[in-house]
């Protein structure tokens, strides 16, 4: 019997044990942290509420008021529940705390535009940097000094900017400057622009406060070696000579924290260079006017990296081109380019999460990926108010990929593609005049969910040297909803190139797109003259187009599926209903595996003289019977699989 271990089976056991301590420990230790980080965020938040009810108490009592200032925690008999701040500052103003630096769990905490994040800056630390204010070059004394903060008395009639270097931290109430010190001997400086301010920077961390309205009259450069944080709260700064190429020349890094601050210029508004960091954090930025060719004007031009987190832009230029390889990140705000395009990728990647977007612009589309450039979509708004696109991709390394947008075109096609890649995994798109979307030239297209509706128009137009693929994963609606001219269908095949389309019947196919909510359906009604073309077809392959259909529903009021003079069709596990002709072949060739056909009041099949067709498993209202046509051949006898012209 055995009794106990060997030593190979204890050193084993102390091997996993090991090994397991390796893995679990650290990731332990990490959860630890993120926890004790996101609790000392939410305690931020909860002594702010608190500072802002005891505010509210007093006025309705008054009693003593918590005026308008600059307070330390220390100095406010704050009733909190949670972990107090260590230490700390805010800045009240009209009864609401509107900027707070906090250390909680020897984390420092930031509060700005209603949300308390980590902070890069040190507020934990024994601050006792000295701090030198100059205002128009003239040394300022300090009129109260603490444990946290430095207080000086500045002139805000002829001022309107503070610069403090090394990491100190300035804050405005009134006419009252407090300066948070870092570790350093720092200096600080009041101007009375924005320009002023960038030239003070150093390559030291910088912040910039702005407590005034302002306007420069020179441009402003940041050098790679800049750091800046811009506080720009509810104040506007205009930049304002046209002599200059741009206001902005951004070459290090700068991020600029606005609640509904703006930043105005009369030409480009910012230039990112290949070294340059820009991060736009709410506010407003646009243009007044523009010199020369508003059309060849850009107000921000990338060469760098952009990161937009809720911003207001407008301009009657172009907002943004990528170029270089650059990056842009957008999460969430309003966009607008009266003529011209909005953002225009052409070599770098593009990542849009959210936000709306709007052009009126002629030709010019408003999201567009060109030549090398790669757009990201997770969520959005697109609106094209003139003549233009809302989504293109042109170039045949040009790629996008749409995931849960919304795309809208008053005159032009929603979604475009011209020499490149469209992957869209979920959209609502939809056009007035013209296409929903159109697929040319070179393009790669695959459609995995989404509904596609033309108001007056064809929703799908695919043609050219185009290789087009839907593959569902999601519901998918296309629709025409054209009552007036005849002619009109929903899905239009006029490639050169394969087209394939992979998808479950849908469970509900109607002129509702709310009713498809799973499949694929195709539907075209029209005026409902079953007996003429003004009402429409479902699909139609108008050229010599191999359409491969597996599986979908189709319903056409005229005609569910129709074939060109010497097109190739295949049709299987799908659903095929008209009120007049399920299929209609002109004199090309259809192959039906496994389908069903649903004519409600006319015949289930129709063809031109020289048409045929190949069937076999075909159910009509039923029955497994194809009547002959008036014209062509039929075969019942077929013995494929509903793959022709496919194997190439």
């Amino acid at each position: 019997m055995k009794k106990g271990f060997t030593l190979v089976e204890l050193l084993a056991v102390i091997v996993v044990i090991a090994i397991v301590s390796l893995v679990a420990i650290p990731k332990l230790t990490n959860v630890m942290n993120t926890s004790r980080k996101n609790a000392a965020v939410v305690s931020a938040g909860n002594y702010i509420h608190a500072v802002e009810t005891m505010k509210m108490i007093n006025d309705l009592s008054s009693e003593s008021e918590i005026d308008d200032g600059i307070y330390e925690v220390g100095s406010l008999n704050v009733k909190v529940k949670g972990t107090r701040p260590k230490k700390g500052v805010i800045k009240v103003q009209n009864g609401k705390v509107v900027d707070a630096k906090f250390c909680i769990n020897d984390y420092s905490i930031d509060y700005n535009n209603d949300i308390a994040s980590l902070s890069d800056n040190n507020y934990c630390d024994n601050l006792s940097g000295n701090v030198v204010v100059y205002e128009n070059d003239v040394a300022l004394s300090s009129t109260k000094t603490s444990n946290m903060l430095k207080t000086y008395t500045i002139d805000t009639n002829n001022n309107s900017t503070v610069t403090c270097l090394g990491g100190a931290v300035p804050i405005v109430s009134g006419n009252q400057l407090a300066i948070i010190p870092s570790k350093e001997n720092v200096q600080c400086y009041v101007g009375n622009n924005l320009a002023y301010a960038f030239d003070h920077a150093d390559k030291t961390k910088t912040t910039i406060e702005v407590f005034k309205d302002n306007e420069s009259t020179k441009s402003a450069t940041i050098n790679d070696y800049k750091n800046i944080v811009l506080n720009m709260h509810n104040y506007n700064s205009t930049f304002n000579n046209a002599e200059d190429k741009f206001a902005i020349n951004v070459a290090g890094k700068l991020i600029i924290n606005s609640d509904d601050g703006s930043l105005v210029t009369n030409h480009v508004l910012f230039y990112i260079n290949t070294t340059g960091d820009l991060q736009l954090n709410g506010g407003k930025y646009l243009t007044t006017s523009l010199e020369n060719n508003v059309k060849n004007t850009n107000l921000i031009y990338n060469l760098g990296n952009i990161t937009i987190n809720k911003a207001d832009i407008s301009s009657k230029a172009k907002i943004l081109p990528i170029y270089n390889n650059s990056n842009l990140v957008i999460n969430d705000g309003n966009f607008t380019s009266e003529l011209t395009s909005v953002i225009s990728t052409f070599n770098g990647t593009t990542t849009i999460n959210n936000g709306t977007f709007t052009s009126n612009a002629e030709w010019s589309s408003v999201i567009t990926s060109q030549s090398v450039g790669n757009v990201i979509i997770n969520g959005g708004t697109f609106k094209a108010l003139g003549t233009n696109h809302a989504l293109r991709v042109y170039g045949e390394n040009a790629k996008m990929t749409v995931n849960n947008a919304n795309a809208y075109s008053e005159a032009g096609q929603a979604l475009n593609v011209e020499n490149g890649t469209l992957i869209v995994n979920n959209v609502y798109a939809r056009s007035n005049k013209t296409y929903t979307l159109k697929s040319y030239g070179k393009a790669n297209l695959k459609l995995m969910g989404g509904v596609f509706i033309s108001d007056e128009n064809n929703a799908f137009f695919l043609l050219g040297d185009s290789n087009n693929e839907i593959e569902q994963k999601k519901p998918i609606y296309i629709s025409t909803l054209n009552k007036v001219d005849g002619g009109k269908t929903a899905f239009v095949c006029q490639s050169t190139k394969k087209i394939v389309i992979k998808a479950d019947k849908a469970d509900k196919c109607t002129n509702n797109y709310k009713d498809t909510k799973k499949g694929l359906c195709v539907y075209a009604e029209g005026n409902k003259d079953y007996t003429s073309n003004l009402s429409q077809i479902a699909l139609a392959n108008y050229t010599a187009s191999t359409v491969s259909i597996d599986g979908g529903t189709y319903f056409g009021g005229y005609i569910g599926i129709q074939n060109g003079s010497s097109g190739i069709i295949n049709i299987k596990n799908a659903e095929v209903k008209s009120v007049n002709r399920d299929i209609y072949n002109n004199s090309g060739k259809i192959y039906m595996c496994n389908s069903t056909l649903d004519p409600i009041e006319h015949g289930e099949i129709a063809g031109g003289d020289n048409s045929k067709y190949f069937y076999k498993n075909i159910i009509i209202n039923g029955k497994d019977k194809v009547k002959s046509v008036s014209a062509g051949t039929v075969d019942p006898n077929y013995s494929g699989n509903c793959n022709e012209g496919l194997e190439n």
